[in-house]
């Protein structure tokens, strides 16, 4: 988990696509369970095509409520289509959690690295907090 000194920061997150199939995928959607639907940036939001192994990432800085103790747990999803039709979706989670200093510096969380398949496509999703700006 990343923890944030107070309640009510802006937390940066940084979202990870790759492509694990044997052919190119498309992506059709990027979400999370809090904040909705991801626009992404301009090399890695819906429309992108990833290559097989390529891996696109995108930051996005969002403002995290929550009360002394709370954990957040967001869990983004992207969702890709392959050139004959077959989606496939991937999801990964990334908590944050106020706690009181002994330190004021963030801790970024580890890269967990799940994967989806559908039939022969895989895309792999990783979500994870970077930083927390206070």
């Amino acid at each position: 988990a990343t923890f944030i000194v107070s309640p009510g920061q802006d937390v940066e997150y940084d979202f990870t696509v790759t492509n694990e199939s044997v052919e190119a995928v498309t992506i059709t959607d990027l979400g999370d369970s809090i904040f909705g639907e991801l626009a992404g940036d301009a090399d890695c939001q819906v429309g992108t095509v990833l290559d097989v192994g390529e891996t696109c990432a995108f930051s996005q800085t969002f403002f995290v409520e929550g009360e002394a103790g709370e954990v957040i747990v967001n869990v983004f999803t992207a969702v890709a289509v392959d050139d004959d039709g077959n989606d496939v979706e991937a999801e990964d989670s990334a908590t944050v959690g106020p706690r009181s200093p002994p330190s004021s510096r963030p801790r970024s969380l580890p890269r967990p690295r799940p994967t989806c398949c559908s039939r022969r496509t895989s895309v792999r999703s990783t979500a994870a907090t970077a930083a927390a700006a206070s």
